[in-house]
């Protein structure tokens, strides 16, 4: 354990109300300020002891969804020429609802200091291999 609270493990498992289980990075999972707190050793939460939280709230289709704008959001946390990432329309409301509980807002948005940064909505079907919060720069103020 580190003097930040948290475990030695470089991944931690994320688990939705229907059992699906997702292995994430930790340092992408930990902008999340309620699975930051989950995980910190130091509230001595048995999340934090197993590297594990269960959402029984949260669904799988939406927490692979959250999973991946982690993944999306450690990736690009850097740069400035950030692409889109669709969020397709059927689960707005649903992955809303998610990044409320998990405490993401715009400051967790990889573009959150470009005031121009907008989110975009796909129409399209989800596929395995789509991405979900889209930010992008409309170039207008």
């Amino acid at each position: 354990m580190d003097p930040n609270g948290t475990t030695d493990s470089k991944y931690v498992t994320l688990v939705s109300s229907d059992g699906y289980e997702f292995v994430v990075l930790r340092d992408a999972a930990m902008i999340s300020p309620a699975i930051k707190g989950m995980l910190d050793t130091r509230n001595k939460f048995r999340e934090a002891a197993l590297g594990r939280c269960v959402f029984e709230e949260i669904s799988g289709v939406v927490l692979e969804k959250v999973c991946e704008y982690f993944q999306y959001w450690y990736r690009y946390r850097e740069r400035e020429d950030v692409p889109d990432m669709d969020i397709p329309v059927e689960l707005c409301l649903e992955l809303l609802v998610a990044a409320d509980f998990l405490g993401l807002d715009s400051k967790t948005s990889p573009t959150s200091s470009d005031p121009r940064a907008t989110a975009s909505v796909s129409r399209e079907p989800p596929s395995r291999s789509d991405t979900f919060l889209t930010e992008q720069n409309t170039g207008t103020a």
